[in-house]
């Protein structure tokens, strides 16, 4: 067959076959083809639905994160304001604590630095006592001795108005 040569038998018979084979692709091929091309678009047009939801929960997730640091910025802001105000307390109680302390052995000291001064100041009479009876002695030569010469170089000594 010559493709110069035109027969119309020929050309009829192959358009015709082609439009029957179209027909046949259509009725067979081009609802499946459809229905698939349907399904996609329904899945992409689902996922994008999907998305959109997943976004706008991804913005109020991210809202109630800034909305919680907000809260727990405010409640951290508390605690902290809470153990300030317990720590101060803590700290005036443990000042007091020591200057109760302090007072304490301040007031013991004082008693015993008295009760010292005191034993000083007896055994320095005694010894006075002692060396004026001993000097006295010396002087008129004899022995001074017996209560009633203590007494009286006491008197001498420690009287009203005298040294001590």
């Amino acid at each position: 067959m010559n493709l110069l040569n035109f027969y119309i038998p020929e050309w009829f018979f192959v358009a015709f076959s082609l439009v029957v084979l179209i027909l046949v692709l259509r009725k067979i091929l081009w609802g499946r083809v459809n229905k698939i091309l349907d399904q996609r678009q329904t899945r992409i047009e689902t996922a994008l639905r999907d998305a959109d939801a997943i976004e706008a929960e991804k913005k109020q997730m991210e809202a109630r994160r800034t909305e919680l640091d907000t809260e727990l910025d405010r409640v951290t802001a508390e605690q902290m304001k809470g153990a300030r105000v317990r720590a101060g307390k803590e700290y005036d109680r443990i000042v007091a604590e020591a200057e109760e302390k302090a007072r304490a052995i301040l007031t013991t000291a004082r008693t015993q630095a008295g009760r010292e001064r005191d034993r000083i100041v007896r055994d320095a009479r005694a010894e006075m006592v002692a060396a004026a009876l001993t000097a006295a002695g010396v002087l008129i030569g004899e022995r001074m001795d017996g209560d009633a010469n203590e007494r009286f170089i006491e008197s001498v000594l420690f009287r009203e108005g005298g040294r001590t």
